[in-house]
């Protein structure tokens, strides 16, 4: 996979997500993984797509990295 140097520089649960959902399972066993509820995936999903955009996006400066949230 083309990100996972930096995937792996997300927090573990965005990360599995990613990786699950890249490898094509769905969102109950991404739930199951991860111990959350089903509905929950679709957000823990959309917010590791945006933090691994921001770490592939060219420096924006100080304020770019101070609004990633960790989860």
């Amino acid at each position: 996979m083309e990100h996972d140097p930096l995937i792996d520089q997300l927090p573990t649960a965005l990360g599995v997500v990613i990786r699950l959902a890249d490898a094509g399972y769905s969102d109950d066993v991404i739930a199951d993984a991860l111990d959350v509820p089903l509905s929950s995936v679709p957000t823990l999903r959309e917010l590791a797509r945006e933090k691994l955009a921001r770490l592939t996006a060219p420096d924006e400066g100080p304020e770019a990295e101070n609004s990633v949230v960790d989860y």
